[in-house]
């Protein structure tokens, strides 16, 4: 049983096609790694604009792989964003936004045999 995800929403949108699941889950592990390390960068350069968009890129991927908590920590994320908050505001939601972002991705890896590409 999974601890970090629920794929519920998923096999239902594509109809239990373990492929096509296959294919989604292979893209956002690699999409959300990326997404991450960008995000960061924003954060510290204090682009929120930047860090908006990003968030809002990634929430509907985490709202429908069931990645409830980061989810949560995105809104709030998006709260700091709104607010045009200091850098230290946010540093520890984003802290265990990527936590969670990483732990759920690294199940999924480990769950669905997703490797990095060679090469």
């Amino acid at each position: 049983m999974a601890l970090y995800y629920n794929l519920g929403s998923l096999y239902e949108k594509y109809h239990n096609d373990t492929q096509l699941v296959q294919e989604y889950l292979t893209v956002f592990c690699k999409e959300a790694s990326k997404m991450l390390k960008k995000m960061k960068l924003e954060i510290d350069d204090k682009k929120h604009d930047e860090v908006r968009k990003l968030v809002l890129k990634i929430q509907p991927s985490l709202e429908f792989l069931g990645i409830d908590e980061a989810f949560e920590e995105g809104n709030s994320i998006l709260e700091w964003v709104n607010r045009t908050g200091k850098k230290k505001e946010v540093k520890e939601i984003y802290k265990v936004f990527k936590l969670h972002v990483k732990n759920a991705t690294k199940e999924l890896k480990k769950d669905f045999s997703i490797q990095k590409k060679q090469g």
